[in-house]
């Protein structure tokens, strides 16, 4: 992340609120909370899975922090590896008023 995390955290509730999402904020961590629905890739099986999405801003040092994703089945609290979590993530990782934060640290010498 390159900026401070309160920044960034600021800027993601805004994002999640202009989605309709609010999400639950702990009060004592740079970290929030909320459901989503996903559905299924596949066509035929138009099943609908709730997963509970929590993001967390975590300190790596003075100087830099990271951004903590996790899916979980909400019942069970299981991680969800499936692609519509990835899908979730992408979508908010390359959000136009989120995306100035990510860290370009990739150079590509071509």
């Amino acid at each position: 992340m390159t900026s401070r995390p309160l920044d960034y955290f600021e800027d993601l509730v805004h994002h999640l609120q202009k989605e309709s999402i609010f999400p639950r904020i702990s009060g004592s961590k740079l970290r929030l909370e909320f459901n989503i629905n996903a559905g299924a890739a596949d066509e035929e099986s138009k099943t609908e899975q709730e997963m509970t999405v929590r993001i967390e801003v975590l300190s790596v040092n003075e100087r830099k922090n990271c951004v903590k994703f996790s899916y979980r089945d909400p019942v069970t609290k299981l991680d969800c590896p499936r692609p519509e979590a990835i899908r979730h993530f992408m979508s908010i990782r390359d959000a136009e008023s989120l995306r100035m934060f990510c860290d370009t640290t990739f150079d590509d010498e071509t």
